[in-house]
């Protein structure tokens, strides 16, 4: 029933195309679908046409649109007989449009236009993969279409205006126009490395699965693949993208930067899906020993990173749950899920012993030797208890002399003994403008700007910084050396 439905759809398409008005045709149109569907009409091309041929006028036309259709029908289960790969790829298939070589608009080394068919059931929008090849020059292109635009052959909106009985909305044109859809995509891959621009018509279609993975990872060796995350064909059907491990956590390493909307938790459940998938190749590969070292800058979510164990016995269930939910984007989120099981990224392998969660106040704290003694003596570290704004010449002088003065061998300060300290220096002979620290000395006004800055900045971090105590106890400093790949 559903594919009647489609013929009828694009038998109306063709012949509207073919200049036919629809209202006076689509007697017929209607009643040769109906004979088709009963079986009472041939579904064979050459007794078709040979009723088109004995037929006149608008019946003649709809029985040879009829043929012509039927014949691309044929056409595409042939191509998708000897091309497997393409049968199973849905709309993948279909070719959606042509490049277009204009001297308005030519095709560049990195990017391309080119113009889609008139079509309601073709969806092409920013962000779609499409494909263009040429099977007799071997070339195969695909590109990201990156802008779409819609027009007619009208030249400006009054001649629109017009066309609709002078500006009449509820008037219809005796003649649909053809929409003409211009696309510019930007190559992502071409397979044979030249960097041209196309010379060519080619057809374009939708890109298949393979050919997406091919344009995003194809150069990344099997072992050194590990899941980044999916895209989606034309059938919205999950895609893997695969980094190199090599590039991103390997020797060859870089800095990665996850960009987004902020206040959603977006990038930080993002964070974490990529510690899980780095986990799975270090797991699949016994020479990938690799361990993550993660700090939660914000609310808990790093904190509670096994929570999900505690509420569900493994990720099928979850997935079934998520499947549950009304919102559509999560349930969404399931088949991605289902998806990375099939890469090997499973969370619930993440066993707890292999888990060390430190959390600030309950598992380790820092008191001012603390600070002086990760410092080495310096005051790199103490530094970082304020604002970059705030440091200046003098201030930083101020810091050394600190650390000199109260940070040698056998000194035990705590944050509050310190405070204590320079305000009863700052107390004494009340007519000197400066204070003598460390052998150096330093104006009582950027003694005083140290103090309030360090408040602030204790006030901030009270849950880490212990103001009483000297050091800290050995139970409650965070394991350094301990930490290591297991």
């Amino acid at each position: 029933m559903r594919s009647m439905e489609n013929l009828r759809e694009r038998l109306k398409e063709e012949l509207v195309k073919r200049g036919y008005k629809w209202k006076e045709i689509k007697r017929y149109a209607k009643k040769y679908i109906k004979e088709l569907e009963k079986g009472e009409l041939s579904k064979d091309l050459n007794r078709l046409r040979e009723q088109a041929e004995n037929m006149g006028g608008e019946e003649r036309a709809v029985l040879e649109a009829l043929a012509d259709i039927l014949e691309g029908n044929n056409k595409v289960k042939e191509d998708m007989k000897e091309n497997p790969s393409r049968a199973n790829a849905g709309e993948s298939n279909k070719i959606i449009g042509r490049v277009s070589l204009s001297y308005k608009n030519p095709a560049k080394p990195s990017s391309f236009p080119f113009w889609i068919e008139d079509s309601l059931d073709v969806h092409v929008e920013p962000g779609t993969i499409i494909t263009c090849e040429s099977d007799s020059e071997n070339i195969k292109v695909i590109g990201i279409v990156e802008n779409i635009e819609a027009m007619s052959d009208i030249p400006n909106i009054t001649h629109d205006f017009y066309s609709y009985d002078y500006g009449n909305p509820n008037a219809n044109l005796s003649v649909e126009r053809p929409t003409v859809r211009e696309a510019v995509a930007r190559v992502v891959h071409r397979n044979d490395g030249r960097a041209e621009p196309l010379m060519r018509q080619y057809p374009v279609r939708f890109a298949t699965r393979e050919e997406i993975i091919d344009a995003y990872s194809g150069g990344i060796p099997e072992k050194n693949r590990f899941l980044l995350g999916f895209t989606q064909d034309a059938d919205n059907k999950p895609v893997p993208v695969y980094g190199d491990f090599n590039y991103i956590f390997g020797f060859n390493g870089v800095h990665v930067n996850i960009s987004g909307a902020s206040g959603l938790a977006a990038k930080t459940s993002y964070a974490i899906f990529i510690i899980f998938s780095l986990l799975a190749i270090s797991k699949k590969y016994e020479d990938r020993g690799v361990s993550v070292i993660a700090f939660n800058v914000k609310e808990r979510d790093l904190l509670d990173l096994l929570e999900f164990k505690e509420k569900f016995k493994n990720l099928e269930k979850a997935v079934e749950d998520l499947k549950k939910h009304p919102d559509p984007n999560v349930r969404r989120s399931a088949e991605l899920w289902e998806a990375a099981k099939k890469e090997g990224v499973d969370p619930f392998e993440l066993k707890e012993e292999d888990v060390k969660i430190l959390e600030p106040g309950k598992d380790f704290k820092f008191c001012f030797m603390d600070l002086i003694d990760l410092g080495e003596g310096s005051p790199e570290v103490l530094r970082m208890l304020f604002e970059k704004e705030d440091i200046d010449e003098k201030f930083e002088a101020l810091l050394i002399s600190i650390v000199e003065e109260f940070g040698g061998k056998g000194k035990a300060y705590s944050f509050k003994k310190l405070q204590d300290e320079l305000k009863s220096k700052l107390a004494e002979r009340t007519g000197d403008r400066v204070v003598n620290l460390g052998g150096v000395p330093h104006h009582k006004s950027t003694i005083s700007k140290f103090l309030n800055r360090l408040k602030v900045s204790l006030n901030h971090l009270r849950k880490i910084i212990d103001e009483e105590k000297p050091r800290a106890k050995m139970e409650e400093k965070i394991p350094f050396g301990d930490i290591k790949p297991v």
